[in-house]
């Protein structure tokens, strides 16, 4: 059972890594083919979730269970797919919702500062920790002078998700 909940968390936490690859490494520095995906979010803030890659993330999690069962391979995928999870609620909360604590409001920040002033800086939406050791990441003088970024409220309406459940939802009459 211990050596579950290890490989779970093992990939929990290598998640931020990988989220750091792909919004970093993948979207900005080399243009692959996540670039196009992700400039829609930059173009339009409300375009927050990774819709498109849920279905195949799923379906690679349900033919690792039915292949391997609940093998290292597939919990460590599973806890990827709980950082992934994560990541979602964390990203949406830092476009749409008031901040609760003073760790949202130092990475709303971060993520402010990579949206209206640097792009090719603060990649991490989790963790501002690859940005740091990755040399990718702002000091703490420079965050102080963008401090006023936090003065900008949450965007309001719909995220891309939320139009697509409206879309679908039945309507009363």
């Amino acid at each position: 059972m211990h050596a579950a909940i290890a490989w779970l968390l093992i990939g929990l936490a290598s998640w931020t890594l990988v989220e750091y690859v792909i919004h970093g490494i993948l979207s900005h520095q080399l243009q692959s083919f996540v670039a196009p995906l992700h400039a829609v979010h930059h173009h339009d803030q409300h375009a927050v979730f990774a819709l498109g890659a849920w279905v195949p993330a799923v379906g690679v999690m349900a033919a690792m269970a039915l292949v391997w069962g609940w093998a290292p391979q597939t919990l460590f995928y599973l806890g990827l797919l709980g950082g992934f999870a994560g990541y979602e609620i964390i990203h949406y909360r830092l476009h749409f919702a008031r901040t609760l604590t003073p760790w949202e409001v130092r990475l709303r920040l971060h993520h402010r500062i990579h949206h209206l002033v640097s792009p090719s800086r603060c990649f991490g939406v989790s963790t501002m920790l690859w940005d740091w050791a990755l040399g990718t990441g702002i000091g703490a003088a420079e965050r102080h002078r963008y401090k006023g970024l936090l003065q900008l409220p949450p965007l309001s309406g719909p995220s891309n998700l939320g139009q697509l459940l409206a879309a679908v939802r039945p309507r009363s009459r």
